[in-house]
């Protein structure tokens, strides 16, 4: 059966989605949130503004998925001194314990999703993605 882009592109992102899903659940954690933990973990401290803009998600998911972080313990919010209208977000001990297994993850995910590419097909993919969104 023949499919189409969008088809193609909707099945890797819900097959992506899925095994993340059953993987992270012992986390308390959701896709959103893992991504976000993800960019925290990668990048450091950042506000809520600059983790929407990293992101590409709006400020209500982020504000939603924030919320959920720092209700598991996996991120610190604290008033920005410089403006008390901004918020810093940063990983707390808890994340930072996590990151590898966390990393491990993200890669177990990818390998078992992309398993029937090569290794130069999986790189090549993932490149020509980052080209694609950037």
């Amino acid at each position: 059966m023949k499919m189409g882009n969008f088809e193609v592109i909707t099945l890797l992102h819900r097959r992506i989605f899925t095994e993340l899903k059953y993987k992270l659940k012992i986390f308390k954690l959701g896709y959103a949130q893992f991504n976000l933990l993800s960019i925290l973990l990668r990048e450091g401290e950042m506000t809520q503004d600059q983790l929407a803009s990293v992101s590409g998600a709006d400020k209500g998911t982020i504000s939603r998925g924030i919320t959920r972080l720092e209700r598991e313990g996996y991120i610190a919010r604290e008033r920005k001194r410089t403006d008390s209208r901004a918020n810093i977000i940063s990983p707390t001990p808890k994340a930072l314990q996590l990151q590898h297994i966390l990393d491990f993850i993200d890669e177990e995910v990818m390998n078992k999703c992309l398993e029937n590419l090569t290794e130069d097909e999986r790189l090549t993919l993932l490149e020509l993605v980052k080209k694609a969104v950037s």
